[in-house]
């Protein structure tokens, strides 16, 4: 963390995850399948970011990735938080026809 943290410019801010339930939601089944996990919370919120910094952090993140074989990335996104049905659906397929069309999972 403190080399995402240095490398950004940015304080620790440890009132981030006080709300926040995407990442809470994961950890009991981090801690059952990787027991010896240690977890580096990253919270994005989506009306205030910065997207200079998050190419900045895509560019730590695939570093130390790369440098790492030990180290994954747990991805949790919500396409369509507050959404209705519709919205939910038409966002979904557009999800899977670019951003999900070049996964490992295909």
């Amino acid at each position: 963390m403190d080399k995402i943290l240095a490398y950004l410019q940015i304080p620790e801010d440890r009132e981030a995850m006080h709300f926040e339930h995407g990442i809470g939601t994961l950890l009991p089944f981090i801690a059952n399948y990787f027991p010896q996990a240690k977890i580096v919370p990253i919270v994005i919120d989506e009306k205030h970011k910065n997207i200079s910094m998050l190419y900045q952090l895509a560019d730590i993140l695939y570093q130390i990735i790369s440098q790492d074989p030990t180290v994954f990335l747990l991805i949790s996104v919500d396409f369509s938080h507050k959404a209705g049905r519709e919205q939910t659906f038409e966002r979904d397929t557009r999800s899977l026809q670019s951003a999900l069309k070049n996964s490992y999972f295909e």
